[in-house]
């Protein structure tokens, strides 16, 4: 009650929100680009496997970590990536690695 009458205690983290790590702005501009394709239906495989990942043992991940989980599982299902390509991006010997 106090702090609706006179806003957020100087210390409280809603106050100021913090900026988001590289990590978290790399997975939301991955997230953008499979929305931005064009194709509903990529937006959708994000959408369901986002549900889908309420239910399951990654509830203690983190908020970031459950998103990639489910861009990974979309790419996956639409056939975009399999396993191996993923694998093989996340050790550095996939296509466009230096």
């Amino acid at each position: 009650m106090i702090a609706a009458m006179h806003g957020p205690a100087p210390n409280d983290a809603a106050a100021e929100p913090r900026p988001p790590t590289l990590y978290e702005r790399r997975v939301e501009a991955l997230l953008s680009l499979l929305a931005d394709s064009g194709e509903a239906e990529h937006v959708e495989a994000h959408r369901r496997t986002m549900e889908a990942l309420r239910d399951d043992a990654s509830e203690g991940a983190a908020w970031y970590d459950r998103r990639l989980a489910a861009l990974r599982s979309a790419l996956e299902d639409l056939g975009i990536l399999d396993r191996a390509d993923i694998e093989a991006r996340l050790a550095g010997e996939g296509e466009g690695t230096a």
